[in-house]
């Protein structure tokens, strides 16, 4: 991510937590004090890109990724609500809803920088190591600077591997098209009725906001991969 996009791009936050105590292996999901909650996933290995020959240049050639740990993915976007809580507690500016609503809708119009320090201030609350230095560079458990996504201990954006890994269900992936199941009327939103459903949701209206967790979880038991927003991403696009 250059920093001018990620001044002015608003996508929501896919939360992470990594490099887990043994402790935390044993839980199948945790949920935070600010209300966030985690589901357990299992590190191994899956073919990143391109699989079904019809997306971007971007995701080509599809290649064989390896998650080497385990981890906490967030079990839905992070919502407004508790995003409003992060802006009422340290001052920060609440984000425009654009008339679609708030509280346990996706929170919209955060920009990535935005997005890190709202992990930061949960890892402190969770009295954890901060993910991120001010200029964006990820911080190990010991606070040094690091390009180790592994290394870091506090609450942090899914990267792209990640977050692809835990769209196509992990481990427990059954090798659905979309997040969860083929079929995409079930597990994403769209201004089209149910009935006029696209097959290929890159081709599909505006995506809109609705309330997590309304529509099927994949098979990790993860909410809206497939939609309403696009969330933000740990990795820079120039890495």
């Amino acid at each position: 991510m250059d920093e001018e996009a990620a001044s002015w791009a608003t996508e929501s936050i896919a939360l992470a937590l990594g490099k887990l105590t043994p402790a935390e292996t044993e839980s199948s999901g945790i949920k935070t004090t600010n209300g966030d909650e985690l589901v357990y996933v299992e590190g191994g290995s899956f073919v990143m890109g391109d699989t079904w020959g019809d997306g971007a240049d971007a995701e080509r050639p599809a290649h064989r990724v390896n998650i080497t740990y385990d981890l906490y993915v967030g079990k839905y976007p992070v919502t407004f609500g508790e995003y409003d809580r992060f802006c009422m507690e340290t001052g920060a500016t609440e984000p425009e809803d654009e008339g679609l609503g708030r509280g346990r809708r996706p929170v919209i119009n955060v920009n990535w920088f935005q997005a890190t320090w709202y992990c930061n201030w949960l890892s402190e609350k969770e009295g954890l190591p901060p993910a991120y230095y001010e200029d964006g560079s990820l911080l190990d458990e010991n606070g040094k600077k690091t390009n180790d996504i592994a290394r870091v201990r506090g609450y942090r954006l899914l990267s792209e591997a990640e977050w692809e890994y835990a769209a196509r269900g992990g481990r427990e992936s059954r090798g659905h098209k979309y997040s969860g199941c083929d079929d995409p009327s079930l597990v994403a939103w769209f201004d089209e009725k149910p009935s006029e459903a696209p097959t290929d949701l890159s081709k599909a209206k505006r995506l809109v906001a609705h309330e997590v967790g309304m529509k099927m979880p994949n098979e990790l038991g993860l909410y809206d991969m497939s939609g309403s927003v696009w969330e933000w991403c740990s990795d820079r696009f120039d890495d």
